[in-house]
């Protein structure tokens, strides 16, 4: 299984459990251990992973709850919560464990579902005020799995992490102040633009900038439309004609590599008409319509109910514009309710267990059952 498999398996688990968690110990065991284990860590072998661990200057009363042990040297501080506490109201008591161990580049505390990932990129053997990564079992992304793969035991390396940390650091301020540059350009980015385009002669004054300030907004919407729009068209997977291999979800993917396909990502109106269509499908046969959702990647366009790995339709665009609704349900069970048997077939393992080929969304209304027995199937 890969990794990203083990995630959502997890996940599924802890979605599960979490109803029947009302205490920290229960919390320990039931939803930390298993995450512990994820990361590839013998839960049960003290040289790896020692419960109730006792940290530097710490009085003896204060202990940490797991201290995760690689090649007999401590490598990172787990602080367990119970499932309903606010992590933030407990950084300082992590502050003191981290700070009193010089030796440990790493601490997460956790509720068995939010991990916050802390080390000290401000002041060297001092807890930074603010985690550098979090990491949410209920709500995740592709990305954020890429990101948690780098603590595996067997990847793990302190040294390369703490430069990983600061560039996710560095990458988050940076990714904040471009998209406010982006959505509301300041003067000096339009007094660039309009002087690197060579639009006016001349010194260009506060009123060539408010001037040309909506134009330079208008330009960077669709500069980026254009570039993510040809990003898109070049990932699109193979055709069925050619061997699809599983993806290679194994290697460790970085964190620079995980937001540049984050941004290639571009939600099509299609992909929003489909959404439509299956949404008026099954929203009255779901406890809860307002839980069902879409989450878009660039190999596929899913539609969730309640978790992330609640998919239950997803939509698949292939070179050649040949289109296809994936599904998780067994391919006799759609058959049985659905029209046009013959655009049915089995999927390819990445796609899920059947797939049904279309050629415009306004086609998919017909299999308004279909939707409603893949929904009814992860509820």
């Amino acid at each position: 299984m890969s990794f990203r498999d083990a995630v959502r398996t997890l996940a599924n688990q802890i979605e599960e459990r979490r109803q029947h968690v009302v205490t920290e110990e229960a919390t320990k065991q039931a939803l930390i251990l298993p995450f512990v284990a994820l990361l590839g860590f013998d839960v049960w072998n003290p040289a790896e992973v020692i419960p109730e661990y006792r940290a530097g200057w710490a009085k003896q009363t204060e202990k940490i709850d797991y201290a995760l042990q690689i090649a007999r040297k401590v490598a990172i501080f787990v602080e367990a919560k119970g499932p309903n506490e606010t992590l933030t109201n407990h950084d300082p008591q992590l502050a003191k464990y981290f700070n009193s161990t010089p030796d440990v580049k790493f601490a997460v505390i956790t509720n068995g579902i939010q991990y916050r990932f802390f080390t000290d990129l401000q002041e060297r053997n001092l807890l930074d005020k603010k985690p550098f990564f979090e990491f949410d079992f209920s709500d995740f992304t592709d990305a954020d799995v890429a990101v948690l793969e780098r603590f595996r035991k067997e990847v793990f390396n302190a040294e390369s992490l703490v430069g990983f940390a600061e560039d996710l650091v560095f990458l988050s301020a940076l990714k904040g102040q471009f998209m406010t540059l982006l959505r509301e350009p300041s003067d000096d980015l339009v007094r660039f633009a309009v002087g690197a385009a060579g639009l006016v002669d001349g010194r260009i004054t506060q009123k060539v900038v408010d001037r040309f300030r909506p134009l330079v907004t208008q330009s960077i919407s669709a500069s980026i439309l254009a570039i993510v729009g040809q990003s898109f068209q070049s990932a699109f997977a193979p055709t069925a004609d050619i061997a699809i291999p599983e993806p290679a979800t194994e290697a460790v993917v970085s964190g620079e590599e995980a937001e540049l396909t984050q941004s290639r990502i571009v939600t099509t109106e299609e992909e929003l008409r489909f959404f439509e269509v299956v949404l008026h499908a099954v929203q009255e046969h779901v406890p809860d319509p307002a839980k069902l959702r879409h989450q878009d990647t660039e190999r596929y366009f899913s539609i969730l109910y309640a978790k992330t790995t609640g998919w239950f339709a997803r939509l698949i665009v292939q070179k050649g514009d040949r289109k296809m609704i994936a599904l998780r349900l067994p391919i006799d069970k759609v058959l049985q309710v659905a029209p046009d048997n013959h655009r049915i077939d089995e999927a390819p393992s990445w796609m899920g267990t059947c797939r049904i080929a279309f050629e415009d969304v306004s086609e998919l209304v017909r299999y308004q059952d279909v939707f409603i027995a893949a929904v009814q199937d992860v509820v």
